[in-house]
């Protein structure tokens, strides 16, 4: 059935999404402790370090935006969704996932727009274009619109989430 293998392709992207937030904490430590021992040891330090932490921190931000949205962590005001009944919840829920794929798309379009202004930028420590700091906002906000389609199928398609 087509939902359940778009449920499966969604599953295996938040397990690689959970992949790699993990690679850039730990990439983020090495890279401190690294910092730290050289520092100390030999009295000077490594200027790109901070660079590439916080081209890092920013993948890390957005890679987390995304799991939590599967996993339906996102700050969200449902006080009044717990009120009403099951079918006025269920617009309600439809209203925001509709709301939330338009945020997302406007991230896509905009990570792309300012990671064009930004390809002949580079960090002033690394060779490694600025751009990559706004790919990050494309790539999570292509992968959230995907999670919301997914989320909006499931709820108008499989009968339990009716």
């Amino acid at each position: 059935m087509f939902i359940n293998r778009v449920q499966r392709v969604n599953s295996m992207l938040t397990h690689l999404v959970s992949v790699l937030i993990g690679m850039t904490v730990a990439a983020m430590a090495i890279l401190i402790m690294l910092s730290v021992i050289v520092r100390n040891l030999m009295g000077f330090s490594f200027q790109w370090i901070v660079d590439a932490n916080r081209l890092i921190f920013i993948w890390m931000c957005f890679l987390g935006v995304v799991y939590a949205s599967d996993k339906e962590l996102l700050i969200r005001f449902d006080l009044l969704d717990k009120r009403f009944p099951p079918t006025v919840h269920k617009f309600f829920t439809l209203l925001r996932y509709l709301a939330s794929l338009a945020l997302f798309g406007i991230m896509v379009k905009a990570g792309i727009e300012v990671s064009q202004f930004a390809k002949a930028q580079v960090f002033s420590t690394m060779p490694i274009s600025t751009r990559w700091l706004y790919i990050a906002v494309a790539t999570a906000g292509a992968l959230l619109v995907f999670q919301t389609v997914v989320k909006i199928l499931l709820l108008l398609l499989v009968p339990q989430n009716r």
